[in-house]
Order: C-alpha cells, then sequence, then structure tokens
C-alpha cells in the first residue's frame, strides 16, 4: 500500500505554491494600498501647512496665536485618528482576503486528504480493518480538532478590530474661548 504517489506530492507542493503566490499578491495589494494612502496623507499635509502658514500674520494677538496652535494640534490629532481608521481598513480587508485563501486551501487539502485515505482504505490488505478504523477515526478526530481551532482563531480575530475600535477615544472638538482655557464640545 503506497500513501503517496508522486502525482499526489506534486499536487500537494503546486497547491502550497500557488496560495503562497495567492497570500503574497494580497500583501502587496495592502502594502501598495497603504502607500497611497501614506501619499494622500503627505499631501494633505503640505497643502494644509502651507495654507496655515500663509495665514499667520505678525501683527496677531497672543490669543491668535494660541487659538491657531489649538487648531492645528486639533486637526493633527483628528487627521492621526482618521489615518489609524485607514490602516485598520486596510488591514481588515486584507486579513479578509487572507483568509478567503487560506480557508480554500484548507478546504481543498481536506478532500484531497478524504480521497486519499479512502484510496488506502479500499487497497487496504484483508484483515486490517481495525487498522484502517482507528487510522480514519484519528483523522476525524484530528481534523474536527484543527476545526475548532480554526473557528476559536477566526472568532478572536473578529473580535479584534472591535477591541480597537472601543479602545479608541472619539475625537471632539476643542475650542478656545474668550478666557483662554480650552473646553470640550459635545
Amino acid at each position: 500500500m503506497n500513501g503517496f504517489q508522486s502525482d499526489d506530492l506534486f499536487d500537494f507542493h503546486k497547491s502550497s505554491a500557488l496560495t503562497l503566490f495567492a497570500l503574497a499578491g494580497e500583501a502587496f495589494q495592502g502594502f501598495g494600498k497603504l502607500d497611497e494612502l501614506n501619499l494622500q496623507v503627505g499631501r494633505a499635509i503640505l497643502a494644509e501647512t502651507r495654507e496655515s502658514l500663509q495665514q499667520m500674520t505678525p501683527g496677531r494677538s497672543r490669543t491668535d496665536w494660541l487659538a491657531f496652535a489649538v487648531h492645528f494640534v486639533q486637526s493633527a490629532g483628528d487627521k492621526a485618528l482618521s489615518y489609524q481608521r485607514h490602516i485598520g481598513d486596510i488591514a481588515a480587508s486584507t486579513r479578509s482576503a487572507w483568509a478567503k485563501i487560506a480557508t480554500a486551501h484548507h478546504e481543498q487539502l481536506s478532500r484531497d486528504m478524504q480521497t486519499r485515505i479512502d484510496r488506502w482504505v479500499s487497497q487496504a490488505p484483508a484483515g486490517s480493518q481495525a487498522v484502517t478504523v482507528a487510522l480514519q477515526s484519528a483523522l476525524s478526530t484530528a481534523g474536527s480538532s484543527a476545526e475548532a481551532i480554526c473557528r476559536s482563531v477566526q472568532g478572536a480575530i473578529d473580535v479584534a478590530p472591535t477591541v480597537s475600535v472601543l479602545a479608541t477615544p472619539a475625537s471632539g472638538q476643542t475650542v478656545l474661548p474668550a478666557g483662554g482655557r480650552t473646553e470640550k464640545k459635545d
């Protein structure tokens, strides 16, 4: 009883290599989106900084300068939160694509393994029924355990973005009243 034929090994390695290339392609797409986001942010920062510098005039009062500084810092904080959300969206879409590829690969490997097991059982010599039943039982248990682990990991991955969003403080508008102290607007 030959467990693996050369065609089986070739197909297994080919499938694994194609999956690796698909995962790498998704990673490159994610990095491309991140690069695009960074370019947009860089251009926006340059444009806003230029505009802010043009608005500065030497005759401004201290209160005006302080209000300008507070607005500038608040704007930077809001943009940082927005940037964080965009990065999270890119990471989530890349993770989702990876999960689909990995799930498809896992399902294909499971089908292939079951086909091999069925072939081994059908070719088993007489009197080896106990061994084949034990093999099928062990592989069934291993498959069930692997599926339970995959569901647990998927659940943890699905919860992670929610926890990140809950941990991110809400952005509020800060204004500078005549008294010079900052207040949160609701």
